[in-house]
């Protein structure tokens, strides 16, 4: 398990979605980001290379859906807190 890199990754998660949303000043972990618009495509991909920054390898994303990227809750749950969003 990778939990240990989650709070770099969170800080940066945030980070990207604070700078793209200057009228936010937090983000709640359980926020649907992508409902609610806090993140676009482009920044779909940054989020991406900063979780696979932090878990240290590419990940599959044809084994994922939507809904593992859809809050930080749900970030940390696929890549952080079990064995199968470690390896994916």
């Amino acid at each position: 398990m990778a939990t240990h890199a989650f709070p770099e990754a969170e800080a940066a998660i945030i980070a990207l979605i604070l700078d793209n949303n200057p009228e936010l000043t937090t983000v709640d972990p359980g926020e649907d980001l992508i409902e609610s618009r806090l993140i676009d495509s482009l920044q779909f991909v940054e989020v991406l290379a900063i979780i696979e920054d932090a878990i240290g390898h590419e990940v599959d994303v044809s084994r994922l859906t939507v809904n593992d990227f859809r809050s930080l809750d749900a970030i940390a749950r696929t890549f952080f807190t079990n064995d199968v969003g470690a390896s994916a």
